[in-house]
């Protein structure tokens, strides 16, 4: 699972210190969604493998 992507250490201490985790909300996932991700000099290009229901 991809939550984000960070390029340096900086980045990450930037990211923690800007967001407050003092609070958990909750959220309900009924699909999951499987992508593939292929690096291209133009940018990420994505494609859907499957989707698998939760209910």
């Amino acid at each position: 699972i991809t939550i984000a992507r960070i390029k340096n250490k900086k980045d990450i201490e930037q990211l923690v210190n800007n967001h407050e985790m003092d609070s958990v909300d909750w959220l309900d996932c009924l699909e999951i969604t499987l992508f593939e991700s292929r690096l291209k000099p133009q940018g990420a290009e994505y494609t859907i493998l499957g989707k698998f229901s939760l209910k």
